[in-house]
């Protein structure tokens, strides 16, 4: 069976570092063989991916993994986080940019522009909102009267 380039990308970037899922588990999740993708890896040791596309696979993380390194290595001296990176086949300017997201995230006054336009759109769909409802509701209660008075005097053509 052939499968997408892009698929057997992803299952190689799984079971190598950082994430080092177990050929099983790639299996499973992504429904390729077993022995399609010991055949990959092997393949993969041989020709190794370069650097650049190893630090593709910083995409692999979620928030909260990303923010549970950012507090482990958050005490760590230099020679620490280094050893800490080559254990967790991680790269220390990954963490570094881990750690400036996460302090630009808890920073209040960091307001984007598209997020500032977004309030005044809504602000303004809002106004636009309130008057249409107050046109409705004075439309409902004319037609109210309208036929209140129609109901008491009869219709206005007969006279």
């Amino acid at each position: 069976m052939a499968y997408s380039k892009e698929l057997r990308e992803r299952a190689i970037a799984r079971m190598l570092p950082p994430i080092n899922a177990s050929l099983s588990a790639v299996s499973q999740e992504l429904n390729i063989p077993y022995q399609t993708l010991y055949a990959w890896r092997t393949q993969s040791s041989k020709h190794p991916a370069p650097v650049t596309q190893a630090r593709e696979a910083e995409d692999l993380f979620d928030a909260q993994t990303k923010f549970t390194v950012v507090l482990e290595t958050a005490t760590l001296n230099e020679v620490d986080l280094a050893a800490y990176c080559r254990s967790k086949g991680l790269y220390v300017e990954q963490i570094a940019q881990w750690r400036a997201q996460c302090v630009a995230s808890f920073n209040p006054k960091t307001v984007t522009a598209a997020e500032r336009n977004n309030a005044k759109r809504i602000q303004l769909l809002e106004r636009e909102l309130a008057r249409k409802e107050k046109a409705l509701a004075e439309a409902a209660a004319l037609m109210i009267l309208r036929k209140k008075a129609e109901a008491i005097w009869g219709l206005g053509e007969e006279q």
